[in-house]
């Protein structure tokens, strides 16, 4: 039962992540106005805003005007509680609720760079802000962790002028902001876990387009590399 509540809890915050990142896309607040349909405009009533269940009752459709509603926010409300679960394998702490912002403010940054490619660096210094205070609390700032950033830093870089910056320098940042909650013996897996998914995705891409000047966000694997080595690192703890 109280999974179940807890899921509950985090299908909220996904639908927050959700309206941030359709809003922030389209250069809106994400405070003002209140929930809305996009389509007819109307207000929506609490009711109409309960995570899955509303998406359920009302067939995917607005109330008001019969608009459909895209499945990714149904998605994005599941993914929430998801990430919360994982999280949660931590207690009901502090830690957990930071591991879990961190994993939300990561999809909300993949999701973004997906559609727009592009890193939005406001939620990556949130994500780092974060990311500091959680290695003060729950790590330390090791001569380790120094010599992965270091080390990763200088490859990417070095990968970056090579390749006449054809890979975004907003991808470094990402990188490092997580890294500031990845242990550091699994800082190698998260690299080289989001290089062979984005490579073995390029390579379906060339393979279906043959176009090798063909640009592909790169967010959306680093998001699923740090779920990934998340993931390993809670059955490391259990």
């Amino acid at each position: 039962m109280l999974k179940i509540f807890i899921f509950a809890i985090g299908t909220i915050f996904g639908s927050f992540a959700s309206l941030v990142v359709e809003r922030s896309i389209r250069g809106e607040s994400i405070v003002f106005p209140g929930s809305h349909c996009d389509s007819c405009g109307k207000s929506l009533k609490f009711y109409e805003n309960i995570p899955i269940l509303s998406f359920i009752f009302q067939g995917g459709r607005c109330r008001s005007c019969g608009a459909k509603i895209p499945p990714r926010f149904l998605i994005m409300e599941m993914l929430g509680g998801i990430l919360i679960l994982l999280a949660t394998h931590y207690g009901l702490s502090l830690r957990a609720f930071m591991v879990f912002l961190s994993l939300l403010f990561a999809l909300i940054i993949a999701l973004i760079d997906l559609r727009t490619m592009d890193i939005y660096m406001t939620y990556v210094y949130v994500l780092i802000g974060l990311g500091v205070i959680y290695r003060v609390l729950f790590r330390s700032f090791s001569i380790g962790y120094f010599k992965n950033i270091g080390m990763f830093t200088l490859l990417y870089l070095l990968v970056y002028f090579i390749s006449q910056k054809s890979i975004g320098d907003g991808d470094l940042f990402f990188y490092l902001a997580l890294s500031l909650f990845t242990r550091d013996s699994l800082f190698v897996y998260f690299c080289l876990i989001s290089i062979w998914l984005g490579g073995i995705w390029g390579i379906f891409l060339l393979i279906k387009y043959r176009n090798r000047k063909m640009s592909m966000p790169f967010g959306i694997f680093i998001f699923l590399s740090y779920f990934i080595t998340s993931l390993l690192e809670v059955r490391i703890f259990l």
